[in-house]
């Protein structure tokens, strides 16, 4: 007999038999390795900035160092270990980065290996409440009754909770590609199962049809849904039996129960903190006899056969406040809904008030249930399911079917006889099954809705900065499968973006808590920091860029097929995608509009006598001639500025001068200027050397320096109509500033004595009044008659 031959033993590796041998073998080449690295020129040293300089060198330690870098990123991966995208700048960040892989690596060793020999059990979940920690407000009334057990919401989370998501990973699809059904058929169809691939309005985003838009639009409601029902009180939760669902074969089985039933109660539990688009993580489903509570964890591929039931026409399903579980219920199981009755949309049919339209009033108001709600902020990923919770879940549909029996009633007794009120709720209900999940798009301008949600007003640097950091947590949300507050929060982005740190200290103070992937990741972040740092600073880059949105807009709506209507609108001129081009009355004085003729009653002669010269209208006013305005005050004093410089100048020439002693003279000058009549303005100087023979004759260029030109355009009346009129003594003219031609001031001052100054005329004549030192005596007809000394 030929002895049969022991199989070999098993080895290790397949170079090394033990792990002892393989221990031995890598410490002699971490040796080796730690003697070679030894060898090379350090950073700190001299010769490393001598070897630096030949080109060879710098090629060969890039390639090394990248080479190394990408070993180090697979040994993080293969280890389940986040690393960041890009190498860090320096040796002693990465040597950070190791030391802390390496006690990350070694605590989770030394907890698998005290696990192993029983000296430690499996980490069990530590529930944790967190509660709000506001300021109560007291009230010092007798009569106000004090609340013993407020009802305040409460987050109710764990320490150690796994990700359910890593159980069905392959399921879940956070690309930007649209969302497609995972259906493979089609129960309860009348339309054979075709999902094609659709446009939107726009003809951009594209989509994928609704599997039972058919069905959901051709159905008819049988005659049990419109008539009344028992209202016979439900029995208490207590008394009422409980069924996990958590395997295929308990999927199955509770299938064929509900095929069996013509009424069931639905309601959902999701999360989307950890999560970029969100997941379902408990389903309950109650009959008139039993409670449903699914985990869909374990089941999450299987899930799809319930379109069986929900999709059933003769089943009806009942939901408060539907809108999201129809959408949760496409996005991760492909379920659809019909035959559905939403009790918040009655609530309103019913006329409820806005604050008693919630779940909550329903149960006190049909059912006389105190509900405690502080169980909405939990974190529903939690396994196994504590009490209170699994209490909260039954509360949501145990009664749900009471509570439409008797809202039916009583939509059925305030409708007419077409049943028109509870016929609405049924269409209405109908309505919301026809929505359609679509992912989140990512838009380039989004981060401006965060900008203007908060109210903050960035420069280009800011921008820059808050366009790219948005985007990388966009992005690093989606291959993360993590929620984008997760990854980074909305204040701590703006923070960072406002104040644009110089060093990574800076980001991670701006931080608290800091969230991992911040810390993970913080060398690409300062490198987005460090960038916007060095854009140049403007100040219209902000407000451009926040008009990109509008003028998108506009150009959609311009091309939209529905405006383009023969009875659109002409005056609506949104529809012109060119409208930011269109004149403004305050860019252009004329109508941009065609001119047409006013019937208004214009006044030949206004009473106004600074509009008499300048305001010329058409007695007929045919509409060719246009009305002058008269010069603004701003114009005005354009048209001084050139002799008000000469003023300066000649000042700075004298003697220097206060401020008060400035004040002073310009009072001085005004009074003096109000004191004088209008003749004594334009009166030629010829009169006035007949009143004063005394005076000696002046030469004849200083009396061309004090005579002013005769100008048409300065004198407003001639000299025959100032004859004819009298000035009494008591009552003298005012000045009229209109009649002075001040187009003559805007040229430039010149040094010819012979052009007019009317400050330099007015001193002259000022100090020829104080030489005379004479009063003047009017006769009745306004001339002057003789004249004498003050003694």
């Amino acid at each position: 007999m030929s002895q049969e031959s022991d199989p070999p033993p098993k080895k290790f590796l397949s170079e090394y038999e033990t792990s002892d041998e393989y221990c031995q073998a890598a410490l002699k080449a971490i040796a080796l390795l730690t003697k070679s690295s030894n060898s090379l020129p350090s950073d700190n040293s001299d010769t490393w900035n001598y070897y630096s300089t030949f080109k060879d060198f710098r090629l060969v330690m890039n390639t090394e160092s990248s080479s190394i870098w990408h070993l180090i990123k697979d040994l993080l991966a293969f280890s389940s270990v986040n690393a960041p995208h890009a190498a860090p700048a320096k040796a002693n960040q990465l040597v950070d980065l190791i030391s802390e892989v390496n006690d990350h690596l070694l605590e989770r060793v030394h907890s698998l290996l005290d696990e192993a020999e029983g000296l430690k059990s499996k980490e069990e979940l530590h529930l944790m409440q967190v509660t709000s920690s506001g300021s109560k407000t007291i009230s010092g009334s007798w009569n106000v009754p004090k609340k013993e057990n407020s009802n305040e919401p409460v987050l109710i989370t764990a320490k150690n909770i796994a990700r359910p998501q890593l159980q069905f990973q392959s399921q879940i699809d956070n690309s930007n590609s649209p969302f497609i059904p995972k259906l493979k058929d089609k129960p309860n169809g009348i339309k054979p199962l075709s999902i094609l691939l659709e446009y939107d309005e726009r003809g951009e985003i594209e989509f994928y049809s609704h599997p039972y838009l058919f069905e959901i639009q051709h159905f008819k409601m049988y005659p049990s849904l419109l008539e009344h029902q028992d209202t016979t009180p439900i029995k208490p939760i207590e008394q009422t039996p409980l069924v996990w669902v958590s395997s295929p074969g308990d999927l199955d089985t509770m299938i064929q129960d509900l095929l069996k039933e013509k009424e069931i109660a639905v309601d959902l539990e999701a999360h989307n903190y950890r999560s970029f688009m969100g997941f379902t993580c408990l389903i309950q489903i109650s009959t008139s006899s039993k409670d449903y509570l699914i985990d869909p964890f374990p089941i999450w591929s299987e899930m799809t056969c319930l379109n069986q039931v929900f999709t059933h026409p003769k089943i009806l399903k009942i939901f408060h406040g539907a809108d999201s579980d129809v959408i949760w219920l496409q996005r991760d199981f492909s379920l659809y809904l019909v035959n559905v009755f939403d009790t918040f949309r009655a609530s309103v049919l019913l006329e409820f008030p806005k604050g008693s339209r919630s779940l909550k009033y329903l149960l006190s108001r049909y059912i006389g249930l105190n509900v405690d709600k502080q169980y909405q902020l939990a974190d529903w990923r939690i396994r196994p399911l504590p009490s209170e919770m699994e209490k909260y879940a039954r509360e949501d549909t145990h009664y749900l079917i009471f509570i439409y029996r008797k809202m039916k009633s009583d939509l059925l007794e305030k409708s007419n006889r077409e049943k028109h009120l509870l016929v609405t709720a049924y269409d209405r209900s109908s309505d919301i099954c026809k929505s359609r999940f679509e992912k989140p798009i990512f838009h380039e301008t989004k981060h401006l809705d965060l900008l203007k949600k908060n109210r903050r007003s960035f420069n280009s640097k800011q921008l820059f900065a808050l366009k790219d950091i948005y985007a990388w947590r966009h992005k690093l949300a989606r291959r993360e499968d993590e929620s984008e507050h997760y990854i980074l929060p909305n204040h701590m982005l703006l923070n960072i973006c406002s104040e644009l740190p110089r060093e990574m200290q800076g980001i991670l103070a701006l931080c608290n808590p800091i969230p991992p992937h911040v810390k993970q990741n913080l060398v690409e972040l300062h490198t987005i920091v460090y960038e916007a740092r060095g854009k140049p600073l403007t100040f219209t880059s902000a407000i451009q860029e926040a008009n990109v949105l509008t003028i998108q807009e506009s150009e959609i709506i311009a091309n939209n097929d529905v405006i383009q209507d023969p009875l659109k609108c002409p005056l609506d001129l949104s529809q012109n995608s060119s409208t930011d081009k269109l004149e403004t009355f305050l860019g252009k004085k004329e109508n941009v509009f065609k001119k047409k003729k006013s019937l208004r009653f214009c006044k030949i002669s206004p009473h106004i006598e600074i509009f008499k010269r300048k305001r010329q209208i058409d007695v007929k006013f045919t509409g060719s001639k246009e009305i002058k305005i008269p010069l603004s005050p701003f114009q005005r004093y354009k048209l001084l500025i050139p002799f008000l410089q000469s003023v300066k100048k000649v000042e700075e020439i004298g003697e220097p001068k206060t401020n008060d002693q400035r004040i002073d003279s310009i009072k001085k000058h005004f009074e003096e200027l109000t004191q004088m009549s209008k003749e004594e303005i334009v009166e030629p100087m010829e009169k006035e050397e007949e009143v004063k023979p005394t005076e000696e004759k002046e030469s004849p260029s200083e009396k061309e320096m004090q005579k002013p030109k005769k100008n048409k355009k300065f004198v407003k009346r001639s000299m025959t109509e100032e004859n004819n009129e009298t000035i009494h003594p008591s009552k003298k003219r005012p000045t009229n500033f209109e009649s002075y031609d001040l187009h003559q001031l805007s040229q430039k001052p010149t040094a010819n004595p012979e052009e007019y100054n009317p400050a330099k005329e007015f001193k002259m004549k000022h100090v020829n009044n104080k030489k005379s030192n004479n009063k003047k005596h009017f006769n009745k007809s306004g001339n002057r008659s003789h004249s004498y000394k003050k003694k």
